[in-house]
């Protein structure tokens, strides 16, 4: 047995990190077999494939929030995936899961349990999901994102893609001007709602959006893939709505503020970067959104606003009162690079191959 499964699926806040590492451990072990777990519901699909690396399937699915149906039904599923996961484990000849959290890693955990697998835990929200709040004491090595998440774990930051870990961010500003249309003069403002975008924030934004570009300012905003915005926006100078932005790590090089939901990934990411930053947590979930910027926030690091509170008006003052003073600005974004970490995928992949080599 020499495989090593990384069990992540759902959102790209799950699959990225899970993706971060498997290259990293590509990079220290070229030969090694590597592939990925996930649902056939997710943005794994997509992601996974694209990325280089194979997918195995298990029809996992989220404990149910009330009570239906679906809660007295979840039993018979559940046992279901696990026996779907101990069949990919044996077939693949799995010999360490590293599991990043999303509901598709709780049978595969109990799946590698039953096996005899090691695993190697990564939290990355400040609140931990189901999956690795019930599995972290049974796991070799158990890592997080933000501190006091899970008792005992070392805090490592994020597995961030290399285009972002390693980005110099002076020229990739004026590649990514190029890019998106933008002038390398005018300071500019990324909007963004995680990889689905995000209505509340969108609807804001184009409240105010002639007052933001009339002020100086011009926007970069990824809108959502199935998300719709009013065609009349079109006639404002320096607003680029795009639907889905590929190169990220391009956006962030062009962003002076960033404007955006707060999921552990984006927050690694804008802390990695220094990029000074109005979060606005989506309020459903468990709360991890508020909790993964409760730190940054008190520490002067990052502004919030909170979903309930989003407005238009709001949010034109606030991005106002930022660039009112650049020594704010300095400020934020120092005391943003003090929680950003660019080495996560490197720390988890040297300590699966120390356990694969065992």
């Amino acid at each position: 047995m020499s495989a090593i499964a990384l069990a992540a699926g759902g959102t790209a806040g799950h699959i990225e990190p899970a993706l971060a590492t498997a290259r990293a451990i590509m990079k220290q072990k070229p030969d090694a077999e590597i592939y990925l777990i996930g649902t056939p519901k997710g943005l794994e699909s997509k992601l996974v494939p694209s990325a280089g690396f194979r997918l195995e399937l298990v029809n996992a699915s989220a404990f149910p929030r009330s009570f239906s149906l679906q809660t007295i039904l979840f039993p018979l599923k559940f046992f279901t995936s696990r026996a779907q996961a101990i069949k990919v484990l044996k077939e693949n000849q799995t010999a360490l899961v590293i599991g990043f959290g999303a509901y598709v890693s709780f049978p595969v955990y109990l799946a590698a349990k039953k096996l005899k697998i090691p695993v190697i835990i990564h939290e990355g929200n400040a609140k931990p999901g189901i999956a690795n709040k019930f599995f972290y004491k049974q796991a070799k090595y158990v890592f997080q994102c933000f501190e006091n998440s899970l008792p005992g774990a070392e805090t490592i930051g994020m597995p961030l893609r290399e285009s972002i870990s390693n980005i110099a961010l002076t020229d990739a500003r004026l590649e990514g001007c190029e890019l998106f249309g933008l002038d390398p003069k005018k300071p500019t403002i990324l909007v963004f709602g995680g990889s689905q975008g995000a209505l509340k924030i969108n609807k804001a934004l184009t409240e105010v959006i002639g007052l933001i570009t009339a002020a100086g300012f011009q926007v970069l905003h990824a809108v959502g893939p199935n998300k719709q915005i009013e065609k009349t926006l079109d006639i404002f100078p320096d607003y680029y709505p795009v639907s889905y932005i590929d190169r990220m790590d391009l956006a962030y090089a062009v962003a002076d503020l960033v404007v955006s939901r707060s999921g552990a990934m984006t927050v690694s990411e804008v802390t990695a970067l220094g990029k000074v930053a109005i979060f606005v947590p989506f309020p459903s979930g468990n709360g991890e959104q508020s909790e993964n910027i409760r730190e940054l926030v008190a520490s002067g690091a990052a502004i919030t606003i909170s979903d309930a509170e989003l407005t238009g008006e709001k949010l034109l003052g606030t991005v106002l009162d930022l660039f009112k003073s650049d020594e704010k600005l300095t400020q934020l974004s120092k005391a943003a690079t003090k929680f950003g970490r660019r080495d996560a995928d490197r720390i988890l992949a040297r300590k699966a191959l120390t356990l694969l080599d065992k």
